[in-house]
């Protein structure tokens, strides 16, 4: 199958959506398919990241200015994935869309050029014209929307199930279970806020922390478009706290995880599947739900916005979390395999 993912990240979306692609798109390779990225080039857009990673990306111009209050024309979006499509003279069999701002009048301009189309979505906010739709939460009350959003022909694949993450993290995984006494003794506590941290939340937590004392050592983590990732490395140098910028090799420290203090995004839903205690902070109210599912049926406590810049509340939460049992197993709520499941029902709809 030839496949395009349409996808955007930038200092204001965020990573999560490019990265859950990467997921599947992983798979997609594994599995012999061919694969290409088309985003547009915002700040933070990932695209050098996709590039250094093997895969093909086209570049989009812009619709609009990434902070820009108008709508996004997605019009003019569609236009140009179908020109980029026709001057690289591509046949796509499956078009894959993971963005907000698009909606069925995208879906219904772009499937002339004859491909399937795929979703991927947590919202259930607009109308789609897709074949498949993709939703790895496990928020029922969204997920009840769908039947009157989506044509009558649509593949709903809702829940854990279809969570999309990357294949390294089965191995990383088995590295965890080999060296579960160690962890419980001497892993990282490991910080990340989001790719962007428009907030500097990754700063208060910091703060908080380091005026405790801490059981175990810190390690920070910050994505590729924080704009503070010199300062909080200058702090973190000053005060004895490892530092890395997010990128494709992290296995090795999240074999090294013993919990973590995270932004509700994709990063906590990947923590989750590896049977990591989480301190979860919301930044939306959809993260808000994950956050409380992973809390009802995983390995998490919730950590308010609010409560970052207390070195007492921060400090108390990581102590219950440090407190809950932990013995993973392999049977955490998110499974390891749910790009490969949809993957496979992609093929069985192409055939």
């Amino acid at each position: 199958m030839n496949v395009v993912i349409r996808v955007d990240a930038s200092q204001h979306m965020g990573s999560g959506h490019v990265m859950r692609c990467v997921s599947l798109a992983e798979v997609l390779i594994e599995r012999n398919h061919e694969v290409v990225f088309v985003c547009v080039a915002f700040v933070g857009s990932l695209i050098k990241e996709l590039t250094e990673r093997g895969f093909q990306v086209w570049p989009l111009p812009a619709v609009r200015q990434e902070f820009s209050d108008s709508g996004w024309d997605w019009l003019q979006d569609a236009e140009n994935t179908l020109g980029v499509l026709n001057n690289n003279a591509y046949e796509p069999d499956w078009v894959i869309v993971d963005h907000y701002q698009l909606d069925g009048r995208w879906h219904n301009a772009v499937v002339q050029c004859g491909a399937h189309i795929a979703v991927i979505d947590d919202l259930a906010n607009r109308q789609y014209a897709c074949d498949l739709l993709v939703d790895q939460n496990a928020i029922s009350s969204i997920h009840e929307r769908y039947p009157a959003l989506v044509p009558e022909y649509c593949q709903l694949l809702l829940g854990p199930r279809f969570t999309l993450l990357r294949r390294e993290f089965s191995q990383v995984f088995d590295l965890r279970i080999s060296k579960q006494k160690w962890l419980s003794q001497q892993g990282y506590i490991v910080v990340f806020m989001g790719g962007a941290d428009s907030g500097n939340n990754t700063q208060k937590v910091l703060e908080s922390l380091i005026t405790q004392g801490m059981p175990y050592p810190l390690h920070v983590l910050v994505g590729v478009m924080n704009t503070r990732q010199s300062e909080l490395q200058a702090w973190c140098q000053s005060h004895g706290v490892a530092f890395t910028v997010a990128h494709r090799q992290i296995g090795p420290l999240l074999a090294e995880t013993r919990a973590a203090i995270v932004a509700c995004g994709m990063f906590a839903v990947e923590l989750q599947a590896l049977e990591i205690p989480c301190l979860l902070t919301p930044l939306s109210d959809i993260q808000k739900d994950v956050a409380e599912y992973f809390i009802s049926n995983g390995l998490a406590l919730m950590l308010p916005l609010e409560s970052l810049g207390s070195s007492e509340h921060v400090t108390i939460a990581l102590s219950r979390l440090l407190n809950l049992p932990w013995e993973p197993d392999g049977r955490g709520v998110v499974p390891l395999d749910g790009a490969r499941r949809i993957v496979e029902i992609m093929e069985e709809s192409f055939r």
